[in-house]
């Protein structure tokens, strides 16, 4: 529980700085899109903020915040980020930890997207494994290198 949130206030002031910073660019140009970075923004603070004192939160309520997540990194590099949710239905109503399935989704990004320069795609796979729930979130970037083991 303690590892849990050390991860979710580590998660929050660097994402969100950052999309301040970029939602105040979008502004001082008179871009019309600031307007959707503010949307995609409000629904991501909407639906995590809740989300830091909570132990279980709804596997649908995880990836609506996942969503947010990554239409805001979409916004950030339109070319380079491509994302796909896959979901089955009976997983939506059971619960997972509170943004444990977010942080593997900023890992992708900021590993494996990030530092490529032709971008890629994040896949995040919910589906059930008998009694089990799997949750798969799966990179097509840069990968780990032998020079940095444990890493990602």
């Amino acid at each position: 529980e303690a590892r849990v949130q050390l991860l979710q206030r580590q998660v929050a002031p660097h994402f969100l700085f950052n999309t301040l910073a970029n939602l105040q660019a979008l502004v001082d140009s008179s871009s019309p899109q600031a307007s959707v970075v503010m949307r995609h923004l409000v629904a991501y603070l909407r639906g995590s903020v809740p989300r830091l004192q909570q132990p279980l939160v709804r596997v649908e309520d995880e990836i609506a915040l996942v969503s947010a997540y990554l239409e805001l990194m979409h916004m950030r590099m339109p070319d380079r980020l491509r994302f796909r949710l896959e979901v089955s239905a009976e997983t939506r109503v059971l619960g997972c930890p509170g943004l444990s399935v977010l942080t593997l989704v900023e890992n992708a990004i900021r590993h494996g997207i990030d530092p490529c320069e032709d971008g890629g795609e994040v896949v995040v796979q919910v589906r059930r494994d008998g009694a089990c729930c799997e949750v798969c979130v799966v990179d097509d970037g840069r990968g780990l290198s032998a020079a940095a083991p444990g890493l990602g």
